[in-house]
């Protein structure tokens, strides 16, 4: 039981109070309980009570979630006693939580008058401002994490086994891990203060409870932060009832091999069957999964442990045609400096790059396949005229070319990351994130430009290129759950000088055309480039505009580049490792701030 007066002693509030002035006021203030996700009062509602926290942890919301966490030897609610005024934002407990509360009548006695507790809690409000101002919300007091299975599920113990390796090495602190199908002498009533007594000297803490041990749910709901929830295809999602548990959804292709990675849940995940891994004990696989981060398990384990630390990373890999190679470049460096990129999205070519990638191909990997297609034969060899009169390239040609940048994926559920390929639909006058289905048809008509390339029909919808919509998807990436958006924006500013071998075909022709001369138009734009340089305007300021939506913009210098010079592959993939160098201490600064707020300060 905690000492009541000596953790008063710790409050800044009452740090210069006396030990019998500590006494009295443990005498007058009142002990309540809360249990997880009870509501102490909302916004608006009358300021009457300090509440001092005795164990358990208080959060405070604000507009965007939770703003401030508040451990033992916490107050909250004193602002709103001195100054005489309404809550000004909603307080919950996040665990079981045991308080000190005082009324307006013992505030006033031992607070309001007292000079020490005037000056203390100036300095405190002055501290809570300037954290405020810096938005940062303090860690959680500890985090428990349950991994649990259902019934012939397996792949518990080896999924808390590389999470206690994870998130010790991410947060940088010790983690406790407990088999609870070892544990006989617990019960429903004893289950949440073993936990919280555990807690005390744990940071982090991990209930391991595979399918043998037969815990009730429901305690795990009770006293876990997250509960990753290991089911079979058919099992019902395991509904949370508590504000304050977050339920992760792994299904393991071993024991579930028909389960598949959900199309609208984030919190989804499908571990693959690993042969190699599974002849492995389970100390020697996790081993190998933290080793090799390029195994297509180690990326769903770590994004599920990333997930957890609040910090998935997302890229937005915008519409630019050959401009896009240069995503290759960034999407390399952030390889290279062991950077994990979780969940993808893209518009035109960073829709072709960007399923590459999450198919599993490295960003060197992907260098490599760029400077194979490198060959202005190879472009010219894209053109196959359309005979439908919806555009003028029937595109199968094209995407015979970029199919190799598919790195294999012909489904969805080929890819390694969730991943989605944005396109415009000029039926309804929308963009559409595609998740599923064929990834070829998908990339298809995000590539679709029109009039150059012939639009996709699906499903009653006119689908064309992505960047006309949403050239940049930040929206998209947050949409599947990721903390920190990375987004590459590669169309740059229309350049005077930099003309396309079609305008400079088109001038050579017009020189020994009589009409040419008679009207104006010998150094006209190709009508081709008219079109493409058009869109390139509007592009341009669109993406510059949905960028802002981002954590960190990268921005690849491309001079005297235009949008098809695919045959230029090395110089635009070039533009995309400066540029991509040059992001590097801003990715990790942004990292470091969301490892810092998630890290549990026990």
């Amino acid at each position: 039981m905690t000492d009541v007066p000596q953790l008063l002693a710790g409050v800044p509030l009452f740090a210069e109070f006396a030990p019998d002035e500590l006494a009295a006021i443990c005498d007058c203030g009142e002990e309540r309980a809360y249990t997880k996700g009870e509501v102490l009062w909302d916004a608006s509602e009358p300021g009457d009570e300090l509440v001092i926290v005795v164990e358990g942890e208080l959060a405070v919301w604000g507009v965007g979630g939770i703003v401030a966490r508040l451990g033992p030897g916490n107050a909250v609610g004193e602002i709103a006693l001195l100054l005489d005024e309404p809550r000004s934002a909603r307080v919950s407990a996040t665990r079981r939580t045991r308080a000190l509360v005082l009324g307006r009548a013992d505030f006033d006695r031992f607070v309001r008058t007292d000079p020490r507790a005037i000056l203390s809690m100036t300095a405190m409000l002055s501290r809570r401002l300037e954290l405020t101002t810096r938005r940062h919300v303090a860690g959680r007091g500890s985090l428990v994490v349950a991994v649990t299975a259902r019934p012939g599920q397996l792949g518990a113990t080896l999924v808390s086994t590389a999470l206690r390796v994870l998130l010790g090495r991410d947060f940088d602190v010790d983690v406790q891990a407990v088999d609870l199908g070892a544990e006989r002498d617990l019960t429903p009533d004893s289950f949440p203060q073993w936990v919280e007594k555990l807690c005390v000297d744990a940071p982090v803490l991990i209930l391991d409870a595979p399918a043998r041990a037969r815990v009730d749910p429901r305690l795990l709901l009770e006293c876990a932060d997250v509960v990753v929830d290991i089911a079979g295809d058919a099992a019902a999602p395991l509904a949370s009832p508590e504000p304050h548990t977050r339920v992760l959804r792994v299904a393991n292709a071993y024991t579930a091999p028909r389960a598949r990675p959900s199309h609208s849940d984030a919190d989804h995940f499908v571990v693959p069957h690993d042969t190699e891994l599974a002849l492995l004990d389970v100390a020697g696989a996790v081993r190998r999964l933290v080793d090799d981060r390029w195994r297509p398990m180690s990326r769903v384990i770590g994004r599920l442990a990333r997930t957890i630390e609040g910090r998935v990373v997302g890229v937005a890999l915008g519409a630019g045609a050959a401009f896009g190679l240069a995503h290759i470049g960034v999407l390399r460096v952030l390889d290279d400096a062991g950077i994990p990129i979780d969940v993808v999205a893209g518009s035109s070519i960073g829709a072709v790059i960007g399923t590459g990638y999450a198919a599993g191909a490295t960003g060197a990997e992907l260098e490599a396949i760029a400077y194979e297609r490198s060959s202005f034969a190879r472009l010219v060899g894209t053109v196959d005229v359309a005979l439908t009169g919806d555009g003028l390239i029937a595109g199968r040609r094209l995407l015979s070319y970029l199919r190799p940048f598919l790195f294999g994926a012909r489904d969805f559920d080929d890819c390694v990351l969730p991943m989605r390929t944005v396109a415009s639909d000029l039926t309804h006058g929308e963009a559409v994130a595609i998740g599923e289905g064929s990834v070829e048809l998908a990339v298809r008509a995000s590539i679709a430009m029109p009039p150059v390339l012939t639009p996709v029909l699906v499903d009653g919808r006119t689908l064309v290129d992505g960047g006309i919509a949403n050239p940049v998807p930040c929206n998209v990436v947050r949409d599947l759950g990721a903390d920190v958006v990375i987004a590459v924006e590669v169309i740059p500013r229309l350049d005077a000088d930099a003309t396309t071998v079609l305008t400079r075909l088109s001038r050579g022709l017009n020189r020994i055309n009589p009409l040419a001369y008679l009207s104006g138009r010998v150094d006209s734009q190709n009508v081709i480039d008219t079109i493409m340089n058009a869109f390139h305007l509007v592009e341009f300021e669109l993406s510059t505009y949905q960028a802002r939506n981002a954590d960190i913009v990268v921005r690849p210098e491309l001079p005297s580049h235009t949008w098809i010079e695919f045959y230029r592959a090395p110089e635009l993939v070039a533009g995309g490792v400066a540029a991509g160098r040059d992001s590097l201490p801003q990715v990790r600064s942004v990292l470091a701030e969301r490892v810092a707020a998630a890290r549990p300060v026990a």
